[in-house]
């Protein structure tokens, strides 16, 4: 059942990198492409990726809690209980929340939470492989 914890930990990881990549795409996008008058080959490989990455960012939030409880679950009955990963799972949570939040809020306080919060989980998560 380890095996089991770790790899839905690593789905976990998965999720949350693919929703954190559109923000990157967007960076690029925002920096390299939109200032150019002719768009080169590349860029329509770059907005087919950026699209779907756009169009799944809030699935990879969902699919990404969907595994956090899964993760959480296993890794509590089977192998221990950790703290570091109780941390880390609720400000993933917090962070999915403020994803599905923002699809109906109509202001940009929360969005800025929102960016900075991944930064927090990947200090938590990095506490959590260690501890």
């Amino acid at each position: 059942m380890g095996e089991l914890g770790e790899f839905l930990g690593f789905l976990i990881v998965v999720c949350f990198v693919l929703a954190g990549m559109k923000y990157v795409f967007r960076l690029v996008d925002e920096k390299y492409f939109l200032t150019k008058v002719e768009e080169p080959k590349i860029y329509k490989t770059f907005k087919k990726i950026y699209d779907l990455l756009e169009k799944y960012h809030a699935l990879f939030g969902i699919l990404a809690l969907v595994f956090i409880i899964a993760h959480l679950t296993v890794q509590t009955i089977y192998v221990h209980f950790s703290y570091t990963g109780i941390i880390t799972a609720g400000l993933m949570a917090i962070q999915i929340g403020l994803g599905l939040y923002g699809k109906k809020a109509t202001t940009s306080g929360w969005y800025k939470i929102h960016r900075i919060l991944p930064i927090l989980i990947a200090i938590s998560f990095f506490l959590h492989l260690v501890v």
